[in-house]
């Protein structure tokens, strides 16, 4: 016999090709552990990008809130809840603010912080009335999102992100 031919206890020759057990168990578990960050990290990406889309959906409202006041000549509403808001629009500035007609209501996944029961009414000429100053905050805040606040004055919308705080980088 030569040394090429030499059995181990198993019976077979020493370049049989194979994986152990233990070579099989380390690969199962470093993928798995890779899969795991990875669905963890998709789980962050496709919540950041949801916050992103319900802030610029709530953006693209008010600022059509805005254009349709100025341009039908009528005085337009949205009404802020912590889960929803409400798109109204008035035949007449003598309207009260509760009664006119509701265009749409959009329920949101994620709560709305410093908007329970507000109203951001646009008059005629497009022009927020009661809302300079303020700022709506898509929850959870510092989520990591590109845009979660909305930074809101009399003639102007911006979008922005939150930062430490109660400020809103505008954007």
């Amino acid at each position: 016999m030569t040394a090429c031919d030499t059995v181990n206890r198993s019976g077979t020759g020493r370049n049989a090709y194979g994986f152990t057990l233990v070579e099989l168990l380390t690969v199962i578990t470093i993928i798995g552990t890779l899969l795991a960050l990875a669905t963890l990290n998709f789980n962050n990406y496709v919540r950041k990008s949801s916050i992103e889309s319900q802030t610029r959906q709530l953006f693209a409202d008010l600022n059509e809130a805005r254009v349709r006041a100025m341009y039908r000549k009528q005085r337009h509403t949205i009404v802020l809840n912590v889960s929803s808001y409400i798109f109204k629009t008035y035949s007449s500035d003598n309207e009260n603010i509760f009664a006119g007609n509701t265009l749409f209501t959009k329920y949101i996944k994620y709560s709305l912080s410093n908007a329970a029961n507000t109203h951001l009414v646009f008059d005629t000429r497009g022009i927020l009335s009661n809302g300079f100053g303020t700022t709506i905050y898509t929850n959870p805040a510092n989520s990591g999102a590109a845009f979660d606040c909305i930074v809101l004055d009399d003639f102007r919308i911006n979008l922005g992100r939150a930062a430490s705080g109660p400020t809103c980088n505008q954007n």
